[in-house]
């Protein structure tokens, strides 16, 4: 491991670090209950923890306890302490990458309006942190700011979840799996991580508990400032509804009478319920399309207003009672010149009142069969024009 900088803690003297970031990704601090962003900083021991100068704490806090001889950062974002018996990690340092233009504070902080991006130094994609000079100053007294809350102390959070949580779509962050018991300062820390993106209505993903550990770990959290009580995975789905299949065979029903006339359409086959986000439904009908007696109604599904989906309800009707069915006599209205003359026919194929259809007529003399355009006008009725 490289060690980038080194701070060695002493009685009354106050040690100091130039620390920058070679690449993308800032520093974090908490300042005046917000978060804001530098590229580069010196990081300072006060209050037992490393701050900016302006006493801002550095976020994810790292601890410096006064009982440590020392301290060293390496390039990938480690701060490990050591005293006369042990040596330890503390915390890591974790980057930060935001779009947007930032606002430009005091002291070469900057603070953004867009949710951030966070990752370790020297990963990939990530910056790596390059330190300057150590500087260590006298002091008299402790430089302890009386608004910042007490430093965390190790397995001060304890981590559980549900073995099934339900989440809504879009990015899954770390507080939408766990119930946690600690200090809220973490809260805070790990409510903007994200682990997944929430599975497709109907799918479950299952994410690992050392998945999610080191997730957590991302905020800056030791190994040993973690319980861990979770369960070997949580399945996460995405919340849902069912759309009943009735409801889908009644609006098919609707729009296919609506373009066919009210005719006795029945489901050929068993529907089922339709599963769907959360949300205001709304059911459309995109197209009806006939085939002999058949029927197929292409129902797009919204939600909230928008389309989510879509399905083909099937629908059939008997053709006596539709119109005509193929191979059947049927009554021909022969109109030519407006005279109407009624002869017997037979139906060349299946179709529904108000469509066209192929008829045989047999005229003359000797009888001739002829094959006639005409219109179904009602039940077993075909009326030809000439």
């Amino acid at each position: 491991m490289t060690t980038l900088a080194a701070l060695t803690l002493a009685t009354g003297v106050w040690l100091s670090v130039d620390v920058s970031i070679d690449g993308p990704g800032y520093l974090r601090f908490a300042l005046e209950g917000r978060i804001v962003y530098a590229k580069s900083a010196t990081l300072q021991v006060q209050g037992g923890r490393l701050t900016h100068p302006t006493g801002a704490p550095l976020v994810p806090t790292v601890p410096a306890p006064a009982a440590l001889e020392s301290l060293s950062i390496t390039e990938d974002g480690w701060v490990e302490g050591r005293s006369q018996s042990s040596e330890s990690r503390l915390g890591r340092i974790v980057l930060a990458q935001v779009a947007g233009s930032p606002t430009l504070l005091e002291a070469g902080l900057m603070a953004f309006s867009q949710r951030p991006r966070v990752g370790f130094p020297a990963s990939e994609g990530w910056g790596k942190v390059v330190s300057g000079k150590v500087g260590v100053s006298l002091r008299t007294e402790p430089a302890v700011d009386p608004t910042i809350s007490p430093l965390l102390t190790p397995g001060s959070l304890i981590l559980r979840a549900p073995e099934r949580v339900e989440v809504d779509p879009g990015p899954v962050r770390l507080l939408d799996l766990l119930r946690l018991e600690g200090r809220t300062e973490w809260h805070r820390l790990l409510e903007s991580i994200e682990i997944a993106q929430a599975p497709p209505v109907g799918v479950s993903l299952k994410i690992s508990k050392a998945r999610v550990v080191a997730r957590v770990q991302t905020a800056g959290l030791a190994p040993s400032q973690i319980v861990d009580e979770l369960p070997p995975l949580i399945e996460v789905v995405t919340r849902s509804q069912a759309i009943p299949a009735a409801q889908l065979v009644t609006a098919a029903r609707e729009a296919a009478k609506r373009e066919l006339g009210d005719l006795p359409f029945s489901s050929e086959a068993d529907e089922r319920d339709f599963i769907a986000p959360v949300g205001e439904v709304e059911l459309r009908a995109e197209s009806v399309r006939t085939a002999n007696s058949s029927v197929s109604v292409v129902l797009a599904v919204y939600i909230g207003g928008s389309k989510f989906n879509s399905r083909t309800i099937r629908l059939s009707v008997d053709s006596a009672e539709a119109g005509v069915k193929a191979g059947s006599t049927v009554k021909v209205l022969v109109r030519s010149g407006g005279v109407v003359a009624e002869l017997s026919g037979r139906a060349k194929s299946n179709a529904f009142v108000g469509q066209a259809v192929e008829v045989s007529l047999s005229l003359g003399q000797p009888p001739t069969q002829t094959t006639h355009l005409g219109v179904v006008k009602a039940p077993g009725i075909v009326e030809v024009k000439l």
